[in-house]
């Protein structure tokens, strides 16, 4: 569902009749909130009182006993309340009757992206970055956008493919009034970092309790798909849902015989559920592979890759069955001290962290491998640009100077990777079906923070594997009270989640970090969601992509593809390509 607002500079001269319900329309009309497609799984929810009006698009999540106070919230402008009593992942548009003004917002993490610019007197607001374009043609190429795509595969800042059109900023709201538009922070993730912690093993029971108690809002009363794999994320909320005897089905996608598809369909099988292998096959490679990609693309504005298409075909895939989906997103983010560098974290990204001196850690970009897919000399001001602005990241800005340097790359990934990385996914699949994800719950989360189990509190990029279980303890204790038959099981990293709770379990924790180690380096790919593969297939389409030579470097690609080069930074690259095609036109 996407929304648009167009407002004259002049809000004083709104009309009231523009704020009732029966003015979303079916195209773009002045003055008036448009909702352009309606899909059957997402809810417009309004709230009003004497002084405002207000709307929530997008999957909230019904608790009965705050439905007065997350009303009271919305219509009082209290965005950082009013994100903590309503979860879920929404927009709010709230227009203000007596001072004529709009204010707009984005739920926790900032997961849907809110689009704007100003433009001739006027203010364009929009959840459609492409319709935005079209509407106020603006329709310059922002080359940084596409220069930071390719360095740490998603922009990591605020701007968009377009010049002029910008993305509201996690925990900001927009204020539009007849002076202009102000964008302001109503939140800051480094609010819940603090001293004087709870140790985690003595916080565990309470802070499991708490997540089994939240979980249940997640649940919708109807057959609901529930993710499930290998690994905890999954297992715990499929745990949960038995615990409360929800309807559910649990999926699990990849190749046949691999770790997440087999363990998960155990899983299911031994506690009775139905389970849907969604099989990435020769006929997903060959059929769907290329069209679901090139979508994904798309659908994220730019800020997602060919790789991940498997997310939105098993999206498609439920969208006949189910209005819901719960997975275990960011789950594993909010737990474990993040340690590996790859899709979520680029290299570059960790440079930025990981060196105190910012000359040092500029060096190592402009030496790093991705810069090679960029024609440089075309973005020698873009560069200089950015490099300016790097110096605005928590590792670098002196207003965290008393962080640690892990609270520092902390605050980046809450408040930027969730929503650029994840939320990619997120939004593609939104288009389908609601992605509910549990474990980023403000609630829940607040009590957390103020205990020592999150990963923000080890060290950074902790690699020790006995210091880092302490992350996945609470997985643990969830099971053991929501259904203690998945305790036992092993994962796919070589241990049970009753391991975590026991000293002789440790020694299976490092014996299946060991093994994990030595499997990578006997050199055994893992292409479980057959991303090899599909390159592979649809080598003549990337070999067909025209390429832009003042923005790409053309030999490099060529020499890509005429090797084999699969690597993540070539597909986020080639993805990059296909974008600027699909917006140049």
């Amino acid at each position: 569902m996407n929304f648009a607002l167009k407002i004259n500079s002049q809000i004083s001269d709104l009309k009231e009749e523009w704020v009732n319900d029966a003015d979303f329309l079916n195209e773009w009309t002045s003055n008036s909130l448009l909702i352009s497609k309606d899909y059957r799984h997402i809810k417009v929810d309004s709230f009003e009182s004497d002084k405002n009006k207000v709307w929530i698009i997008g999957d909230i999540i019904e608790e009965r006993t705050n439905a007065n106070d997350a009303a009271t919230f919305a219509v009082d402008l209290n965005f950082q309340q009013l994100f903590k009593a309503i979860q879920g992942h929404y927009r709010v548009i709230v227009f203000n009757k007596e001072s004529r003004s709009v204010f707009a917002a984005c739920s926790l993490f900032g997961i849907l992206p809110v689009y704007y610019i100003k433009k001739a007197g006027q203010v364009f607001l929009s959840s459609s970055l492409e319709l935005l374009a079209k509407q106020t043609g603006e329709l310059e190429i922002d080359k940084r956008f596409i220069m930071e795509n390719i360095l740490f595969y998603y922009p990591l800042f605020d701007n968009t493919i377009y010049k002029q059109i910008k993305l509201l900023p996690a925990h900001h709201q927009l204020k539009i009034t007849d002076a202009g538009v102000n964008c302001s922070r109503y939140f800051n993730v480094c609010n819940w970092f603090t001293s004087g912690l709870v140790p985690w093993g003595k916080a565990a029971d309470k802070v499991s309790d708490l997540f089994i108690d939240r979980v249940r809002y997640y649940f919708p009363d109807e057959n609901t798909a529930v993710s499930l794999t290998g690994g905890f994320d999954g297992r715990t909320l499929v745990s949960c849902a038995l615990y409360y005897q929800k309807k559910i089905q649990a999926y699990s996608f990849g190749k046949k015989n691999t770790s997440d598809t087999t363990i998960a369909g155990e899983l299911a099988k031994g506690a009775g559920i139905n389970f849907t292998e969604i099989d990435l096959n020769k006929e997903y490679i060959s059929a769907h592979s290329l069209n679901n990609g090139l979508e994904f693309v798309i659908n994220s504005n730019g800020t997602g890759g060919f790789a991940r298409a498997h997310y939105l075909y098993a999206a498609k895939l439920l969208q006949s069955n189910f209005n819901y989906l719960i997975t275990g997103n960011f789950g594993s983010e909010i737990f474990r001290a993040v340690h590996n560098i790859g899709a979520v974290i680029s290299t570059n990204l960790h440079h930025l962290f990981a060196e105190e001196d910012f000359n040092k850690a500029i060096r190592l970009i402009e030496q790093s491998g991705e810069f090679n897919w960029l024609n440089k000399e075309s973005f020698r001001n873009e560069w200089e640009e950015l490099k300016n602005d790097l110096k605005k990241l928590p590792s670098y800005d002196p207003q965290y100077s008393s962080f640690t340097r892990n609270e520092k790359f902390y605050q980046y990934l809450l408040e930027e990777v969730f929503r650029k990385y994840f939320g990619a996914e997120i939004v593609n699949q939104s288009r389908y079906l609601n992605n509910r994800t549990p474990f980023i719950d403000s609630k829940f989360l607040e009590a957390l923070y103020k205990t020592g189990m999150p990963g923000v509190y080890s060290d950074f990029m902790e690699r020790n594997p006995v210091k880092r279980f302490k992350g996945q303890v609470i997985y643990a204790h969830i099971i053991k009270k929501a259904y203690p038959s998945f305790l036992n099981k092993l994962t796919d990293k070589g241990y049970a989640p009753g391991d975590l709770l026991t000293l002789t379990g440790k020694a299976s924790i490092i014996s299946g970090f060991i093994s994990k180690k030595i499997f990578k380096k006997a050199g055994s790919a893992d292409d479980s969601n057959s991303v090899d593969e599909a390159f592979e297939y649809n080598r003549p389409y990337f070999k067909s992509l025209s390429l832009n030579s003042e923005l790409f470097n053309k030999q490099f690609f060529e020499q890509a593809l005429q090797n084999g080069n699969c690597n993540h930074d070539f597909l986020v690259a080639m993805s990059q390509a296909y974008y600027h095609n699909h917006i140049a036109g």
